[in-house]
């Protein structure tokens, strides 16, 4: 991700802390929003972020003029709104969908 951003947003189904450590050991954790699934301490309960939730995300903090990088289709919800879509695969882009 070449392209300045005014933020970058991070969404994932993904548990945070995962995220948060592979970015650390990446060199990339500075200057991230990340959202990703959390639990709660007791383990009963956790908060993740599929398919509508994450658009709940991107509404909330009012991204409208957004670039998706992607690994799932099952992220069409925010295909359409997005100004470019980028299918990753083995952690580099694919292919360019729209």
């Amino acid at each position: 991700m070449r392209a300045q951003y005014a933020r970058r947003y991070i969404i994932s189904a993904s548990w945070e802390p995962l995220i948060k450590e592979c970015l650390a050991q990446s060199g990339l954790d500075a200057g991230y929003i990340i959202r990703g699934t959390r639990y709660q301490p007791d383990f009963a309960q956790f908060n993740t972020w599929w398919y509508d939730e994450k658009l709940k995300v991107m509404r909330a903090e009012q991204l409208a003029d957004f670039d998706l990088y992607t690994d799932s289709y099952d992220d069409q919800p925010l295909m359409r709104p997005a100004r470019h879509v980028f299918l990753v695969r083995r952690g580099k882009i694919h292919k360019q969908l729209k």
